[in-house]
């Protein structure tokens, strides 16, 4: 890793690399699958159940893997070919929605089999994702200008398929049949699998670190221990988890008060659900802009404080236009800053603890998910499907206070100035 020098002005940025095309290729088309999975999946479980509690236990079920499997999903990434561990997590995710499809054709569906399902389909993605987060700064190397480029063109890719394309055509497909929708998502991940084996056979980027005589035990000890001696990677990853409890909470039971509150029908729903992409692609194109402008914690304890307004603005919310407005600004706000958060994760963490350090992040950052699903739907039952939104917003801004002591833009421009002086002195011993 080399210190983040300013470029020169009037120097155009090199472009990023064939590698890195091809990852972002395969990752677009298997986002778009999982956009349609997403428009189709909680309108399946609201066939199967209308109780916000059984609903909100299929959406748990999806974040669940990272608390159980999360930090031993980074320590194999870190073990062995990250590219290859993505490649056979494709696989097994289309085959787990084959299955999917299988017993919705089969009316065999219940929300028991959902929620195992579901449990596998992320148990996968922590596999996937944790290699993937480790890949992208072999790639592009750690400069922030092209870390911001690469993660904003990912955010973009994100946006564009799993948010705003993917869940109008996985409502309208589901309308159509109900078994389609998931399908079309076997298919996506098959086609990023096969676009992954070609990386492969470019010969880039392919990393293997020979974990010597160390046990998986031992490797996911020391990502802890490096991260619980980190302040503020440990903060990043609280407020990450508090951020994710509020909108998974927020999340898991938007189908209902879609339906039941604000009379949204089935085919109209997956629109509700893109409505978030239409401000997270602006987002990605500005993201870069206001990071280099904007000091950064004003960017990451601002935009918390800013995303509550959206989510008490939902929950007070009775028309659908008004709700698929503030999920617009919602997206905008939350895309520039995860994009923030993730480049500066990026270039405080050493390479040969990415995958340990990223995963313990998000044993904590998504393993407070599922909490607050079924939290959210518990509420809901008892007190309506309005006042998960409202308490959802209070988590934001107590995530804001209880990082503010730490992610303000001194402590962090100290942190990155250690972590580019810590490389220089590795490069010139």
């Amino acid at each position: 890793m080399t210190p983040d020098r300013p470029r020169p002005a009037g120097r155009r940025a090199p472009p990023l690399s064939r590698g890195f095309r091809n990852l972002w290729a395969a990752g677009a088309l298997s986002n778009l699958g999982d956009g349609v999975y997403l428009g189709a999946l909680p309108l399946l479980a609201a066939t199967v159940s209308r109780n916000p509690a059984a609903v909100s236990l299929v959406v748990a079920a999806a974040w669940l893997p990272w608390l159980v499997l999360g930090p031993i999903s980074g320590a194999v990434a870190d073990r062995g070919d990250r590219l290859r561990i993505m490649i056979g997590a494709d696989l097994v995710r289309a085959l787990t929605l084959c299955v999917l499809g299988v017993l919705v054709v089969t009316g065999q569906a219940t929300i028991g089999l959902l929620i195992g399902l579901v449990f596998a389909l992320g148990t996968a993605q922590t596999l996937f994702d944790s290699a993937a987060q480790a890949v992208i700064p072999l790639v592009v190397g750690r400069e922030t200008a092209m870390l911001s480029r690469a993660n904003s063109r990912i955010a973009a890719a994100q946006t564009t398929g799993k948010d705003l394309a993917g869940p109008p055509v996985g409502s309208a497909a589901f309308v159509l049949g109900p078994f389609v929708p998931f399908l079309l998502d076997a298919v996506s991940f098959l086609a990023s699998a096969a676009l992954l084996r070609a990386v492969r056979r470019t010969g880039e980027h392919v990393h293997r670190e020979r974990a010597g005589r160390a046990s998986i035990r031992a490797d996911i000890v020391d990502g802890m221990r490096w991260l619980g001696g980190h302040r503020v990677v440990l903060f990043l990853a609280i407020v990450v988890g508090l951020s994710n409890l509020a909108w998974v909470g927020a999340e898991s039971v938007l189908v209902l008060f879609a339906l039941d509150r604000l009379g949204v029908s089935q085919l109209w729903f997956g629109a509700l659900l893109a409505a978030p992409a239409v401000g997270a692609i602006p987002g990605a194109v500005v993201a870069g802009a206001v990071i280099r402008r904007v000091p950064p914690g004003v960017v990451l304890l601002g935009g918390l404080l800013l995303q509550a307004l959206v989510l008490a603005g939902i929950g007070l919310a009775t028309d659908p236009f008004a709700v698929a407005g503030l999920l617009a600004v919602g997206g905008l706000l939350l895309t520039i800053w995860n994009i923030a958060q993730i480049g500066q994760r990026q270039i405080l963490v050493p390479d040969r603890l990415t995958g340990r350090v990223v995963a313990s992040m998000r044993m904590i950052a998504y393993g407070i998910a599922p909490l607050g699903a079924v939290a959210a739907g518990a509420v809901a039952t008892a007190l309506g499907l309005q006042v998960p939104y409202l308490l959802s917003a209070a988590v934001l801004v107590l995530a804001a206070v209880v990082a503010a002591p730490c992610l303000n833009s001194r402590s962090l421009r100290r942190a990155l100035a250690a972590a580019n002086d810590g490389a220089g002195t590795r490069a010139a011993g």
